[in-house]
């Protein structure tokens, strides 16, 4: 029997996907869902509408990425402030005061 070897199609990618989440989660806040359109989308990621498209599918994956990344990194900063404390009841705190601040600028 022989070896199989599998390679993988195409290029690799070339881009910081977490960079482009932020861009596309930023247009999304600014614009809404429906006004933020795939050339914007484009012009924010510094991506083509094909390398978009092969990395992250339709306008709205990329919006439920962008979600999940948002929701990713809320949470580890609420996570990061609820923990410097010995005391439980100053981490609760800590973590409601993270919540309202970036409640707060957005």
């Amino acid at each position: 029997m022989g070896r199989v070897v599998t390679r993988p199609v195409g290029r690799p990618r070339e881009f910081d996907e977490q960079r482009v989440l932020e861009a596309a989660m930023d247009a999304f806040w600014k614009r809404g869902y429906e006004a933020t359109s795939l050339a914007e989308l484009c012009k924010v990621t510094g991506l083509n509408k094909g390398s978009l498209y092969q990395a992250f599918g339709d306008k709205h994956s990329l919006f439920m990425r962008a979600l999940a990344h948002y929701e990713d990194r809320e949470y580890r900063a609420v996570l990061a402030v609820a923990a410097e404390s010995d005391s439980p009841l100053e981490n609760i705190r800590a973590a409601v005061r993270k919540i309202i601040e970036d409640a707060g600028t957005r």
